[in-house]
């Protein structure tokens, strides 16, 4: 839950961040300076990163506690492991579509190293 609660901040202090620069209350990004669009966009791929461990830790960390309160129902245990194991393959199916759409959406000089020459 800790590391959740720490995802948590990380994925607040963004959106905070991102609030605080007018990005969200009708200001094109387009109209403000180079440096401060930099930070946005930095900030909002940040937000990225941290959104699908916040919510994998909170979730399975709730699905811990019911899981103490009533694992003593047979099928309960069981539906709960369940929902542990999808919860974790969610995030990281999240996390590996974020960087396959940061390497798709890469210029492909920027990735010449990935690039093999036969």
């Amino acid at each position: 839950m800790g590391v959740g609660l720490i995802c948590t901040y990380g994925v607040a202090t963004c959106i905070v961040y991102s609030a605080f620069h007018e990005i969200w209350i009708g200001v094109s990004i387009w109209s403000l300076p180079a440096e401060e669009r930099l930070n946005i966009t930095l900030s909002n791929w940040i937000l990225t990163k941290f959104w699908p461990f916040a919510q994998m830790f909170i979730k399975v960390s709730i699905v811990i506690l019911l899981r103490k309160l009533l694992g003593a129902v047979i099928w309960f245990r069981r539906a709960a492991t369940c929902i542990i194991i999808f919860i974790i393959l969610w995030a990281l199916t999240a996390v590996i579509s974020l960087y396959l759409q940061y390497i798709a959406n890469t210029p492909a000089k920027e990735l010449s190293h990935f690039q093999y020459n036969l």
